[in-house]
Order: structure tokens, then C-alpha cells, then sequence
């Protein structure tokens, strides 16, 4: 896993997958959502080739925290979405960050500053982050039950999750 690259890992992420249960790809799947939830679920490619966990943990101290791990001989976090949780991304750019990250070298993160980590070769699991104010198609805010099932809706879509999902409400 150490040798995948940003674009490797990032194809993987738009890879189209569906969620795996008992060996079948399912065309829906009931997500019933918890004050404090913690889950892990299996998804797989199309051929069942690639496998991957999709985890979500709703804490007392990490509101909210969405990850996608991709399996092969072992577990490499792909793309994780962090919500009221802070981070520092690492100082230095190599040439394996691409320049869409570069820009974020040293960037402090407050709890308030939602943010997305990447996978990025040479660097420890998922160290390198962006705002999510920067970036499309993921939930931006998260202060009502509404914006928990849009952060898992739209982490489904970004990471081409073809499996419908029905979520249910949670009260926050």
C-alpha cells in the first residue's frame, strides 16, 4: 500500500462499489442511525475484486468522522471527512503531493474548520487534509440531523457508491 500513489488512491476512491453482504452486491441498503454511531460496512467492485471498509463513527468528542479503507494484503485509509476535529497537515510538500494539497502545507485546522484527508505516498496514513469549504460535493456544515444524513449521502456519492441508500434520521 505504501507504494500507491495520490492518483492510484483517488482512483480507487472513484471507483464504482456497492455494498457487500452475505457474498451479494445490494441495489439498497436501510442505514438505521444512532445518537453515537459506529459502523462498519463492507463494499466491493463491481467483480467483487476490490474490496473496501466503509466506516462511520459519530462520537462525543469526534462529531463525525467518515472513512474509506481500501483491503488488499492489509488496510490503507484512501480518503477519510472529519467533522469538529482539528488537524495539522505536514509542513513540507514532496512531489508526490499533488498541488491541490501543496497549498495546505502547514495548515493548522481548528475544530471548526471541517476538513478531508488524502492519500499521499511517503507520508503516515491520511496526514494530508483541505477544508471542506474548499471543496465540492461533500456536506460543508454539521449542526442538525439533516446535515448527518447529507454527510453520509454525499460521502456515499463522492466515493461512487452505487448501493441506494436509505438513511434513517437521528436526533443530534
Amino acid at each position: 500500500m505504501e507504494t500507491m500513489t495520490y492518483d492510484e488512491a483517488m482512483g480507487l476512491v472513484k471507483a464504482e462499489k456497492f455494498i457487500l453482504e452475505n457474498g451479494k452486491l445490494l441495489k439498497e441498503k436501510q442505514l438505521i442511525m444512532e445518537c453515537y454511531s459506529d459502523f462498519r460496512i463492507v463494499l466491493a467492485t463491481p467483480d467483487m475484486k476490490r474490496r473496501f471498509i466503509w466506516s462511520v463513527r459519530q462520537g462525543r468528542k469526534e462529531k463525525l468522522r467518515i472513512n474509506l479503507h481500501y483491503m488488499d494484503d492489509g488496510k490503507a485509509g484512501l480518503f477519510r471527512v472529519d467533522y469538529n476535529s482539528g488537524h495539522v497537515n505536514p509542513a513540507r510538500a514532496t512531489p508526490e503531493v499533488p498541488d491541490s494539497l501543496a497549498v495546505y502545507s502547514g495548515l493548522r485546522m481548528g475544530t471548526k474548520c471541517h476538513h478531508a484527508h488524502f492519500h499521499v505516498r511517503g507520508y503516515k496514513e491520511l496526514a494530508w487534509a483541505m477544508p471542506l469549504a474548499d471543496m465540492g460535493a461533500v456536506q460543508k456544515e454539521m449542526e442538525n440531523n439533516d446535515d448527518f444524513t447529507n454527510a453520509i449521502a454525499t460521502f456515499a456519492k463522492y466515493i461512487n457508491l452505487k448501493t441506494e441508500l436509505l438513511i434513517s434520521p437521528i436526533a443530534m
